[in-house]
């Protein structure tokens, strides 16, 4: 049954991300680290369907939830990178600095597929991130 979940689980989070169902993309993503004991570093360093990041994914959707909630996970789990930028301990890329095989970042898919204020939302929130770093 693992072994199933962790086959499903790239279509499925990528499912819910696209849908703008955060709750059901951080279902996923705490089963693949909590129940099934995958370290959240190799769930960030994943290539997920479409060579995008976790954050790729979900600015993708046009969610400001979605962002918020991928973002904070990330975090959470000490995979934004020391530079916020995206490296992890494993040195992959999956920060808010982060470009994808076509150059770019999840603040740019954000600003390209959600309203003004969500993306002014998703700045601050990659702002602090940064900041703090």
């Amino acid at each position: 049954l693992e072994t199933v979940a962790v086959a499903t689980a790239p279509n499925v989070l990528s499912l819910f991300l696209s849908r703008g169902m955060s709750a059901c993309a951080l279902r996923v993503l705490d089963g693949l680290h909590y129940q099934l004991g995958i370290p959240a570093s190799v769930v960030a360093a994943s290539t997920w369907p479409g060579g995008l990041s976790l954050l790729h994914l979900a600015a993708r959707s046009g969610s400001g939830c979605c962002v918020w909630a991928v973002g904070r996970w990330l975090e959470s789990h000490g995979c934004m990178g020391s530079s916020g930028g995206g490296g992890n301990a494993s040195g992959s890329s999956s920060g808010w600095r982060a470009a994808a095989y076509n150059g770019l970042t999840p603040l740019h898919l954000a600003a390209l597929t959600m309203p003004c204020t969500s993306v002014c939302s998703v700045s601050a929130l990659a702002a602090a991130c940064l900041w703090w770093q």
